[in-house]
């Protein structure tokens, strides 16, 4: 229930941020909509922490709610589903886990360095 209710609210703030061009997020099922958003919010958050992002900013990008990752987001998701949206959600999914598996190889390499001193 509040995995539903998080996903009307996703598509809600969406559709408010699209103001009167709404109609591509209304077509498109609730599901949809949050798996779209948590993959641009693993791509902002890889792609920063991929160009040595400060804690702080990191801290920033969670709070999703903020206009700017909202904006991006909206600008993004409209122009994915008019061109070929699947294909660019699937290259920027990938991109992101090789970010992420980037930054956890970087990571053990560092805690392995600490062990050995």
């Amino acid at each position: 229930a509040a995995r539903l209710g998080q996903e009307t609210t996703t598509k809600s703030m969406l559709a408010a941020s699209l103001g009167r061009t709404d109609g591509v997020l209304q077509k498109l099922r609730t599901r949809e909509v949050a798996a779209a958003f948590s993959t641009w919010c693993a791509f902002v958050k890889a792609h920063a922490r991929a160009h040595g992002a400060r804690a702080t900013m990191l801290r920033t990008l969670r709070r999703w709610q903020t206009a700017a990752l909202r904006r991006g987001f909206t600008r993004w998701h409209v122009h994915a589903t008019r061109v070929g949206g699947a294909r660019e959600a699937e290259a920027m999914r990938q991109e992101a886990v090789a970010a992420e598996a980037r930054m956890a190889a970087a990571y053990r390499a560092k805690a392995d360095v600490w062990d050995k001193l």
